[in-house]
């Protein structure tokens, strides 16, 4: 009877342990349970400082660290409020190259056996706005309306794009895709792989300058005012109205230069316009004797610019005070170049000019048979730049003394652009030319349905892109 009791007590507890082993446990709190997100991944921009958070629901105590400790791009911080702890992620600006690099946010709770240790994944792009996918091409619009990507190499059609208006804004690309205005009175966004038109904004002129591309934002100018779009959508982020408030022809004609926060523009109301690039705030801005066609260039806190008064002017950045001024022959279409403390530019009495950047004499000028609107570029000490008499140049750029001329059939208003020893530069005979920078022997050319006088956009095979960002309206 006593082994039946036994035998009985110990199938018992068997039983009941079995159904002890048997109750279900509680799951693990998920991440929505221990959070405010059903997130574990967050991704941020790059190219600013950015910031992004996630709330903890429970105000128990937490360790919150960064995965490998060697990620000092990321940074955190912590806020307390009612009951909940929000944690900020904060990483650097970073344009140095193109690639895409992660962490680890990882949050172990203290002491608690019910709350599991979270890891978060941080992944920051970072691009450098130079660089891109793009290898070994050129970009660019003529008079007749066609936009084109081209193979810097052989000049070989890509793609092809026609627009009810013609191009004379020179193309600008970032981000894989490019910008460039058109006479149909839009900005233009292509997709610069396949050709395709991302979006288009409406002016209500032509848009005769060329875009320039900072931060995620295009700033350009047209119908008297100074726009500043966001880089992705199109979306309008401010604008800037000029006093040209009567004569939508007589627009804002130049293209815009960004430097530290700041945009410079001129216009053909005689003034030159200094603004917030945030927010297009003025700043300042000084009235010259006539109209600025000369898309501005600076170096060591001075602007340099022509004037349809003949002459070139050097202003304080800063202020918009005037440091000095030099008077050519005639018009200066030409936007000046400045290198090694000189200043170089062209002007409608044919001749190009080399100025001390510091005080504005005369280093030498030489005569270029026509009117010089095309602007010139400076590699390896030699200058590249086209005229109305029909010829593309090589200059050195100590002496003046003429290196090579290529012809073309026309005039070249066109503003070079070299780019690993070729020269990319069209011409108003319809072709758009590649000339070997040392010899000025013609490696290929393409033929278009009408003359260019925009300035191309070319990208190497690395990536590395290369733009005059000067405008090539012509009166």
């Amino acid at each position: 009877m006593r082994k039946s009791v036994l035998l009985l007590l110990t199938i018992l507890l068997f039983i009941a342990s079995c159904k002890k082993d048997n109750v279900s446990q509680p799951n693990p709190p998920s991440l929505s349970d221990q959070f405010k997100t059903d997130s574990s991944s967050l991704n941020l921009n790059g190219n600013i400082n950015s910031i992004d958070s996630f709330t903890i629901k429970s105000n128990s105590k937490w360790t919150i660290a960064i995965e490998p400790s060697t990620a000092n791009w990321l940074s955190l911080s912590t806020a307390n409020g009612n009951g909940d702890v929000k944690v900020y992620i904060t990483a650097d600006e970073d344009n140095t190259t193109n690639a895409v690099r992660s962490a680890k946010v990882v949050i172990t709770p203290n002491g608690s056996s019910s709350l599991q240790p979270i890891d978060i994944t941080v992944s920051q792009l970072v691009y450098n706005p130079n660089i891109t996918n793009i290898r070994n091409a050129v970009f660019i619009g003529d008079y007749f309306g066609y936009f084109v990507r081209l193979d810097a190499a052989t000049g070989e059609v890509k793609w092809k794009y026609q627009s009810p208006g013609r191009f004379f804004s020179s193309p600008t690309l970032a981000n894989n895709t490019v910008y460039c205005g058109s006479g149909d009175n839009k900005l233009y966004a292509f997709d610069a792989e396949k050709g395709t038109v991302k979006w288009t904004f409406q002016t209500a002129y032509v848009v005769e300058s060329s875009p320039v591309v900072a931060n995620g934002i295009v700033y350009f100018t047209g119908d008297n005012h100074i726009y500043a779009l966001d880089a992705n959508s199109g979306a309008l982020k401010w604008q800037y109205q000029t006093e040209d408030l009567l004569n939508l022809s007589t627009s804002v004609l130049n293209s815009p230069l960004i430097t530290d926060g700041t945009l410079y523009v001129g216009s053909i109301n005689n003034f030159l316009y200094a603004l917030d690039a945030n927010n297009g705030t003025l700043k300042w801005k000084y009235e010259a004797g006539g109209q600025f066609q000369s898309s501005p260039c600076i170096l060591n806190g001075v602007l340099y610019a022509g004037n349809n008064d003949n002459y070139l002017y050097a202003i304080n950045a800063t202020d918009g005070s005037l440091k000095w001024k030099y008077e050519t022959g005639d018009i200066v279409f030409s936007s000046p170049t400045v290198e090694n403390r000189t200043v170089y530019v062209g002007s409608n009495d044919a001749n190009l000019y080399a100025l001390d950047a510091s005080v504005g004499t005369l280093k030498w000028k030489t005569s270029l048979g026509n009117q010089v609107w095309s602007s010139p570029e400076i590699v390896n000490n030699t200058i590249y730049v086209g005229s109305s008499d029909k010829n593309v140049y090589a200059l050195d750029a100590e002496t003046g003394t003429i290196k090579w001329r290529f012809p073309t059939n026309s005039e070249v208003n066109s503003s070079p652009l070299v780019v690993n020893g070729v020269v990319y530069v069209g011409s108003m005979d319809y072709n758009l030319y590649a000339i070997e920078a040392v010899s000025g022997t013609l490696k290929w050319k393409y033929k278009s349905a009408f003359y260019f006088t925009s300035s191309p956009c070319v990208v190497d095979n690395e990536g590395k892109i290369f733009y005059s960002g000067i405008s090539g309206m012509v009166n």
